[in-house]
């Protein structure tokens, strides 16, 4: 596959990612290893020296800022490699953009060359081998073969070329495969996803298994309120003070805590949302709402 020009930026993820989380430096130094990435198409070489050149800072300083955020997990190693899961994720949709869009081309010319050719057949005939080769020109009409959809017809070859979506484009929103309806797996595992992107970015514990209790808890929720109403419950979770740890015992929402129903119906509700009065120590509703659900969770209910 050839070199990646374009990829998806979405600023509203980015920022919810570093806000209040890195420092100035280490934003710098995060984009610059995104921007590698997902210019290489992969992980790229653990180079602290080229890294402080690209930042005009000194190696051994690249070699902390990369190391906390390691530590945070905004950064992956492997193999003495560099990497960000989610630039490396967006580098393989837009090829795999780029390549639907060059297959529809091929289509779209060869039903195109078969149909022209059908319509001029008398020309064929007339000609000899060598003009049917050489001088033979296919006419220019607006013909459209009715095998080609309108999207193929229209598709423009190149890295900028708008397609289709695709099973793996945009993890955290609804995917739709090419037919256009959305299956239950990648809404699954697109709730999940959207989940640990928040949780990356707060005091959220990441959910590291889809099992098949949170899968089929997961499609329970999704059955609810679709993957729009699951994308709100978990903005809900990120905005509020109480689910990130604010509360008398530091307790933090999890995964499993937002896959039970009456949790879940709670967040939804907006019954977690900030308040402008704190709850009062040891006897706000929320904390023993929050504290027997969390038992519940320890209990598997």
């Amino acid at each position: 596959m050839s070199k990646v020009r374009h990829v998806d930026f979405y600023p509203d993820e980015f920022m919810t990612g570093v806000s209040g989380v890195l420092t100035a430096e280490q934003i710098g130094v995060y984009w610059v290893v995104c921007s590698l990435v997902m210019s290489q198409g992969g992980p790229i070489d653990e180079n602290y020296q080229r890294l402080g050149m690209i930042c005009c800072i000194q190696k051994a300083k690249a070699k902390r800022i990369v190391a906390s955020l390691l530590e945070c997990g905004k950064l992956t190693k492997s193999d003495g490699k560099l990497s960000q899961d989610r630039a490396e994720f967006e580098v393989k949709r837009a090829g795999n953009r780029i390549e639907r869009s060059s297959k529809a081309a091929q289509i779209r010319d060869k039903t195109r060359g078969k149909a022209e050719q059908k319509q001029r057949p008398s020309e064929i005939e007339i000609a000899g081998d060598d003009d049917a080769t050489t001088n033979y020109q296919l006419p220019t009409t607006n013909y459209q073969p009715s095998t080609v959809g309108k999207k193929e017809a229209g598709v423009i070859e190149g890295d900028d070329a708008p397609s289709p979506p695709g099973p793996d484009d945009r993890p955290g929103q609804e995917v739709l495969p090419p037919d256009g309806k959305a299956t239950e797996v990648d809404q699954v595992q697109a709730a999940f996803d959207r989940y640990n992107r928040m949780a990356r970015a707060s005091a959220c514990p990441v959910a590291n298994l889809l099992n098949a209790q949170r899968r089929s808890r997961l499609k329970a929720r999704l059955k609810e309120t679709g993957i729009d109403g699951w994308n709100d419950a978990v903005d809900r979770v990120a905005r509020s003070e109480f689910c990130q740890g604010a509360n008398d015992n530091g307790w933090v929402a999890s995964l499993d805590f937002m896959l039970q129903a009456t949790s879940f119906t709670r967040i939804i509700e907006g019954n977690f949302d900030n308040k402008q009065a704190a709850p009062r120590k040891g006897g706000g509703v929320l904390a023993r709402v929050a504290m027997e659900e969390m038992e519940a969770t320890r209990n598997g209910r």
